[in-house]
């Protein structure tokens, strides 16, 4: 009794605090509060700089006052309001040294000059906590006592037992600590289970150090000292002012192997639940004794300590210094509980919650980033119940090079309209000198092409965040997150259906709610422990009142405080659906507590089956907004709806890429304007009013967006507008093609020169590689290591006679003009540069892509037939990354058996740069007409109808008129016309991917990790195999005229919808397959191919199912005249043997590098036909698997095998490893080469997924095979 009452008066207190903190950040926050549509409207146009985005700007070099002055106005021109500080791989500068504030103190003067906010990132580089090495240098007990346990289950003790920190035994159905009686059980037989620490590793992410237990007394608080104490002493006096508040990164408890520990986990776990968890410690792994209670106290204690000994520190601080204190989690591992438990817990404790999403990969699995419904919403709902105004998030990270303004905008709405309302770009980076250009690129800064085009969508999230933060959203139903029924059921050792199934389940729950345009919150447990209440039949949680609770399909358990709430709930009248039977656990432990309740208040405890039920929707829809058939709507469509004192917002988005959404609602009020995002203009939007609703119709187009201001009071309408009349005008002459810059030549293999002996025909990464291992490093230390104090640069005290040669070699055809020909070589201070053995000096005056890359004219020395332009360090500098080297200049190239050769420069015409010579370029194109107009009350539309590049700018006689970038593809261009002949040039601009890479993974779109361009072949490939993207306009742009008013599409060019294959089977053991093709689309022409190339208009068209006798690639399209052809559908269809196919052993566990296969006892194993995941029985993540077979080589010779995989993968031919993908990656490839013999080979293949999404693809090529997806007809279960 004494210890609930001591955890009772604990548990208000921490009540009290979280509601003190609510009603202080609401109070701050009203300062800025957008309560009205009248102050919505007045600062639409121009948001205030808190509502522009602050991109995480990345200082990683010898940073100078210059470089923040040249940067700084950089982002105010592009409509940017602010940076992040973020230190990261590559900085030069002491990190927290004198010189490190005194040039932060410099940031932070320039941006109150500017009016830009600067805030801090507290970390250099990530996950928080170590402060680049500071803390556990400090502190040695923030890193030396232990993280984990890991377990051995024998059935004798060893001989070294005493090596371990605890040893159980089983007696009975318990078990007891033998630990200190060892001696006592040395030769006996039994049920064992030994503990061992385990330990973080030192490593050169953490500057040499490792990371530190957060959960340990005083880590967290020393971090803050060590970290903050100089930003105090240089910068406070502007903290809550041009300091806003400061970003923590990736803080996590994630355990070194094994169980997480802390010294403090026994005693507060026995204060809490009144036992001993170390005699309990079998049941986190396997299910013996009470499991389902021990594993869900265990990991809400953990929680609770993450919460206590990290959160509550941070936003202690952030409160008494007025700051807000924002970052994020690893919320895309839910319902995994390694890196903290529950991420919505710890959003709590920030003034401003915030979330990560990376790459630019769209799905909607449990783990993924961009899709991800679950984790935005999270964020959103305790935003709400918080009262907290703004939420962030990290965005575009790892997007890749080749991310557009349409990716950008498509990302940017689909969270803004699930509830994110600043945006955070991933990254800026001040140079992308050497092994900087691969961290995780894009980036947001004048490096990119498309950079001098940006302020659009500056400007347009700017507007859109503003109006998303104005009002409260308000939403009346709750529905809980599963989390501590998925905490009952995880386990590393021993995986359970249930855990299996339940991320994917609530996901699925989740993501039918929003296409449903269902308006809910989801819940915490452990807020609602907090902050939650009863009142009359309502269920409060914080700021937000809910009048419908839901129960998602899975839930099993409530905690106690949840419990007691829902029985006061329900005894007072409120309404509840339950997706599930009734949860028969409560704090994890059986009862049927719940089940008494329910059949008490069986009226208002509804048991649902699916979310999908008519009825069911129209009970959970909203009284302010009602959509007409949603599921009809098209595309991939959400709303997000604000209210203000005296209207509404509303944010329609389709996030499709391909398929428009049109559909129409009802809401509440009286008339209805349009926040034009792009320019900042309102203006009238058609809607018809009845008995208090106005119906509202859309028609957004891929990837199109509208916001709406619903009013209470009766304005200015318009009448519905009708499509004019458009033409075509004809140009005054053919269309003229012009570069804006010079052609590019990436040369990225070298000959290395070095200690007496030469490689030739290097790849510049490995090149590298070899160099800083020769000198005494692990590798490059500016690219995955920072830097501990000075501990890089103080190494630079290389002797006279150190050093290297690196040797470039490219081809020159005779008719080249060869004398404007430039090279361009990073930190050109550091090399002698000589071609053709003449040496060449800098243009000191030139620099090219960054301010770090030199200019070297080349052309006097360069000749017809072989050049070579070599570098030499001597003596050898830390800083002497070999990197690609560029040649530019007046040229085409052409590609060889190995990379390529200058050719004589041609006419550009329509079509892809690449096919034309250009396959490097990045930069702009220029596509003129000229037009003779006469002006008159039409409106005039430049329209691309077939193009592609990261945006197109349209210039009207030299001025520009705007932006093309995302669907319809069109810009209005009446305003910038004259009368009589115009000029229309049309500026199309590529994307740094085809410059810088990755070139040799394959086409891997949407993502780029450092690692991505770290594999290729060893040595330089044709220049056919490197990857590009065609960029182009590849049909001519058009000017329409319209004799209608304004409209949104003038020209609706709808895609043909995708073909669709019957059901047959599409492996077949020795019979014909019959294949049957449909298109949703009449009368459209369905074309196909079966040798794996794609379909065009002349390809066989499909007339009526057909029969396969033999193994193909069945590639179809769909084409209709006045539509864009439909995407290309693949089906690969095998007619194979008995003897087809592979067997695979399946395992589940947490690994960061593949397991020990063959340590461990498979959960299943059986055959399959190749090596596709999706085919392969497994749980949503944590898993591996291993494919073993016989691979079928028809041609003797040398072949290439690809290991596609996100994580880890590694393929083998017999016992030779060919192709090492090791490790935890998003998408990456890696490659080998053997010569194989005609005949039957041992093929094997391992996989891991370390958690998150999950890819593997597995490839070849060789004598007569093009690089392809390994066939399911050359793999065999057997070499009988």
């Amino acid at each position: 009794m004494l210890k609930m009452k001591i955890y009772f008066v604990a548990s208000l207190f921490v009540f009290i605090g979280i509601c003190t903190a609510v009603a202080r950040t609401n109070e701050n926050n009203r300062k800025t509060m957008i309560h009205s549509m009248e102050q919505l409207q007045s600062l639409f146009k121009t948001p205030p700089v808190a509502y522009r985005s602050a991109p995480l700007w990345v200082w990683n070099d010898e940073m100078t006052e210059d470089q923040i002055d040249q940067q700084l106005q950089d982002f105010k021109s592009a409509g940017i309001g602010g940076v992040f500080i973020h230190p990261r791989p590559g900085l030069i500068t002491a990190y927290l040294s004198d010189k490190w504030f005194s040039l932060c103190k410099y940031t932070v003067q320039k941006g109150k000059e500017m009016g830009m906010n600067v805030w801090l990132y507290d970390e250099n580089s990530y996950p928080s906590g170590f402060a680049g090495g500071h803390v556990p240098a400090e502190m040695p007990e923030s890193y030396n006592q232990g993280q984990g346990l890991t377990l051995q289950r024998i059935g004798q003790l060893p001989a070294d037992a005493d090596k371990s920190f605890i040893v159980l035994r089983k007696q009975d159905s318990k078990f007891i600590d033998i630990t200190d009686k060892l001696d006592h059980h040395k030769n006996s037989t039994g049920d064992f289970f030994l503990y061992q620490k385990s330990y973080y590793k030192n490593m050169p992410w953490h500057g040499g150090y490792s990371y530190v237990d957060l959960l340990v007394d005083g880590v967290t608080e020393k971090f803050i000292e060590v970290t903050m104490t100089g930003y105090e002493k240089s910068i406070g006096s502007e903290f809550g002012k041009t300091v806003p508040g400061i970003f923590t990164d990736e803080p996590n408890i994630s355990s070194p192997g094994g169980l997480r520990w802390t010294p403090a986990l026994f005693p507060e776990f026995e204060k809490r639940w009144g036992y001993d968890l170390k005699t309990n410690l079998p049941s986190l792994a396997y299910e013996i004794g009470d499991w389902k209670q021990v594993r869900h106290n265990y990991y809400t204690t953990l929680l609770e300590l993450f919460i206590e000994k990290w959160s509550k520190p941070w936003f202690k601080y952030c409160e008494q210094n007025n700051m807000d204190w924002t970052g994020h989690y690893w919320e895309h591992g839910w319902p995994n509980p390694h890196h903290g438990g529950d991420n919505m817990a710890m959003y709590a404790w920030h003034q401003m919650p915030a979330i990560d999403i990376l790459m630019n990969q769209y799905s909607e699995k449990v783990n993924a980033q961009f899709g991800n419904v679950r984790a935005v919403k999270e964020l959103s709902s305790v935003a709400n119940q918080m009262g907290r105004q703004r939420t962030l998030s990290e965005t575009y990270g790892a997007g890749g090079w080749e991310l557009s303004f349409e990716d950008m905008k498509r990302i940017g709405d689909w969270q803004y309209v699930l509830g994110v309302n600043f945006l955070n770009q991933h990254l800026s980076y001040v140079t992308i000198e050497g092994a900087r250009k691969r961290d995780h690129p894009q980036s947001f800064s004048y490096h990119a092409p498309w950079w001098k085009n940006y302020k659009p969508l500056g400007d347009y999230f700017a507007r859109l965040s503003l109006a998303l933060s104005a009002g409260k959203q308000v939403n009346r139903i709750l529905v809980f997150e599963p989390t501590s029924t998925a905490w009952m059921y995880f386990s590393d050792v021993q995986s359970h259906k249930n855990f299996s199934a339940l991320g994917p389940q609530f996901q699925e729950f989740v993501l039918s709610l929003e296409k449903n345009q269902i308006e809910y919150d989801l819940a915490s447990e452990n807020i609602v422990k907090d902050i939650g209440k009863i009142s009359g039949k309502e269920f409060i949680v914080g700021e937000r009142a809910y009048d419908t609770i839901i129960f998602p399909p899975g839930m099993e358990n409530l905690d106690k405080s949840t419990f007691n709430l829902v029985k006061t709930y329900l005894q007072q009248g409120g309404k509840l659906f339950s997706f599930s039977d009734i949860p028969r656990f409560v704090d994890g432990r059986e009862s049927d507590e719940l089940k008494a309740i329910v059949d008490e208040y069986s009226t208002q405890w509804t048991r649902v089956n699916s979310v999908h039920d008519p009825q069911l929707l129209q009970r959970l829809a909203s009284d302010k907004i009602q959509f007409h058939q949603p599921e009809q709507v098209g595309g991939t469509f959400y709303h997000h709806r604000r209210e203000l004192a005296n209207g509404q917002v509303l944010f329609l988005t389709n996030t499709s890429q391909d398929k428009w959404a049109t559909g129409s609602l009802d809401m509440r009020g009286k008339s209805v304007s349009e926040l034009d995002l792009l320019t900042g203009v309102t203006k009238p939007y058609f809607s018809t009013a009845m008995d208090g609703f106005l119906k509202i119709s859309f028609d957004l187009p891929p990837c199109g967006s509208v916001l709406l201001l619903v009013s209470d009071s009766i304005a200015k309408t318009t009448t519905e507008n009708q499509p004019g009349k458009i033409n075509i005008i004809p140009p005054l002459n053919t269309v003229q093609i012009s570069k804006t810059s010079p052609n590019v030549l990436t040369l990225d293999y070298c000959d290395l020169q070095m200690g007496g002996m030469l490689e030739k025909d290097v790849y510049f990464f490995k090149a590298a590689d070899k160099i800083f291992k020769h000198h005494g490093f692990a590798g490059n230390p500016w690219s995955r290591a920072v830097q501990y104090k000075s501990a890089i640069v103080d190494r630079d005290t290389f002797a006279v006679g150190s050093g290297f040669e690196v040797t470039y070699s490219f081809q020159i055809d005779g008719d080249v003009e060869r004398s404007k020909l430039q090279a361009v070589i990073e930190h050109p201070d550091l090399w002698q540069v000589s071609i053709k053995g003449k040496i060449v000096k800098q243009n000191s005056a030139q620099f090219w892509l960054d301010r770090k890359f030199g200019v070297y004219n080349i052309g006097s020395h360069a000749i017809a037939g072989k050049n070579h332009v070599k570098l030499v360090a001597s003596p050898m500098s830390v800083h002497s990354e070999v990197e690609a080297i560029y040649i530019l200049g007046d040229f085409n190239l052409k590609p060889l058996e190995k990379g390529w050769k200058l050719s004589k420069a041609q006419r550009l015409n329509l079509g892809s740069w690449r096919g034309q010579g250009l396959p490097f370029y990045s930069d702009r194109v220029n596509y003129s007409k000229s037009y003779a107009i006469k002006k008159s009350d039409k409106r005039f539309v430049v329209k691309l109808t077939d193009w592609r590049g990261s945006v197109a700018e349209v210039l009207i006689n030299d001025k520009s008129a705007g932006i093309i970038a995302w669907p319809p593809y069109e810009l209005d261009v009446t305003d910038n016309l004259a009368n009589g002949e115009n000029e229309v040039v049309v500026v199309v601009t590529g994307t740094l991917k085809n410059l810088l890479g990755p070139h040799h993974i394959g086409p891997v779109r949407g993502t780029a990790w450092p690692a991505s361009f770290e594999s290729a072949h060893e040595n330089m490939p044709a220049g056919n195999e490197y990857d590009f993207i065609d960029y182009g306009l590849f049909e001519d742009f058009v000017l329409l005229e319209s004799d209608g008013p304004v409209q949104k599409v003038y020209w609706r060019i709808e895609q043909a919808a995708s073909p669709v294959f019957g059901t047959m089977d599409t492996v077949s053991i020795n019979s014909p397959v019959r294949v049957s093709i449909s298109s949703a689309t009449p009368e459209a022409d369905i074309r196909y191919t079966l040798d794996g190339s794609a379909p065009n208009k002349t390809s066989k068209i499909y007339t009526g199912p057909f029969t396969l006798k033999q193994s193909a690639a069945v590639k179809v399209c769909a084409f209709k005249d006045g539509l864009k052809p439909s995407s290309v559908v693949e089906r690969n269809i095998y007619i194979v043997s008995e003897k087809t196919g592979l067997v695979f052993r399946y395992f589940e566990g947490n690994w960061e590098k593949l397991p020990e296969f063959e340590s461990l006892s498979p959960l299943k194993k059986g055959r399959i036909y190749d090596f596709n995941l999706a085919s392969l029985p497994r749980r949503a993540s944590n898993f591996a698997v291993e494919f073993s077979g016989f691979l079928k080589i028809e041609k003797a010779g040398e072949y290439r095998f690809y290991t596609n995989s996100n994580d880890g993968s590694r393929l083998f031919i017999g016992e030779k490893i060919v192709v090492d993908n090791d490790g935890l990656h998003g998408n990456f490839e890696r490659q080998g080469r053997i010569n194989l013999k005609s005949g039957l080979h041992p093929i094997k293949v391992q996989y891991f997924d370390g958690g998150g999404s999950q890819a593997l693809r597995v490839l070849y090529k060789g004598p007569g095979i093009a690089r392809q997806v390994i066939p399911v007809d050359k793999l065999r279960f057997s070499d009988e």
